[in-house]
């Protein structure tokens, strides 16, 4: 069943928002300060990252924010 989460930080300046509109999905929406500018990303149902995933989160976040600027 589809319900919504708790928000929880994972990354520095980025706040992560669970919020899941399917019935099998979890992804937390990440926005750096403005909604317009958010990163949906998929787990497995636990919700646990690798680190290998965490680092790619970081590259992407840095790629996504110099492509906006």
């Amino acid at each position: 069943m589809a319900k919504q989460g708790l928000g929880i930080a994972l990354i520095t300046e980025l706040m992560a928002v669970k919020n899941t509109f399917r019935d099998d999905l979890d992804y937390y929406a990440l926005q750096s300060g403005t909604p317009q500018q958010e990163i949906a990303v998929i787990t497995n149902g636990d919700g646990i990252m690798t680190h290998p995933v965490q680092r790619f989160i970081e590259l992407f976040k840095e790629h996504f924010l110099n492509s906006i600027n």
